[in-house]
């Protein structure tokens, strides 16, 4: 008696190492087996409008001068801007962090007393960090700046987005950090 081989049971049971599949199902043409059609799109989809308000802010904190700002954060809530784009990296109370890299303090340090020193590290990057020219907004660079600046240092000096203005220049830095 000869035994007949399943070979659908076989992929229902997750069979490891291989698929089994007649010669007839390997030239038979491909079919997607996801109807792409059924997937919700970007715009409608809730849980994107969610992740979106939780790391950038409200839509309303977008309208600025009665237009949306183009650039890649919507929100102008100094620490917020830093959870979002710092703290990863210089930690949460700005302590700073060594391990796979060295991400220097941002609290308790007096580099961070010239706000204008601060600003361009934001605008053109350092070493390892990124520059933050095309993502943030005057406004959001100098929000940021001033949450660095006051909040995490205790220093007083009031920062503007006309501080940014005067630093900001038309070409940013390249994706590499070196540039």
């Amino acid at each position: 008696m000869q035994m007949v081989f399943d070979n659908q049971a076989s992929r229902n049971n997750g069979a490891w190492g291989a698929v089994y599949m007649t010669k007839e199902e390997l030239r038979s043409p491909q079919v997607n087996i996801v109807d792409v059609s059924l997937l919700p799109k970007m715009a409608e989809d809730a849980n994107l409008q969610k992740w979106l308000a939780k790391f950038e802010g409200s839509v309303e904190e977008s309208v600025e001068g009665g237009s949306k700002n183009k650039h890649g954060f919507i929100t102008t809530n100094g620490k917020k801007l830093y959870d979002d784009s710092c703290a990863g990296c210089h930690m949460q109370k700005g302590e700073g962090a060594q391990g796979a890299g060295y991400y220097p303090p941002l609290a308790n340090n007096s580099k961070m007393e010239s706000k204008y020193y601060i600003i361009s590290v934001i605008i053109n990057g350092l070493r390892g960090m990124p520059s933050f020219h095309s993502m943030m907004n005057d406004e959001q660079i100098a929000a940021v700046t001033q949450y660095v600046h006051s909040d995490l240092n205790n220093f007083t000096d009031t920062v503007t987005a006309a501080n940014v203005v005067q630093l900001r220049h038309d070409f940013p830095p390249g994706a590499d950090p070196s540039e």
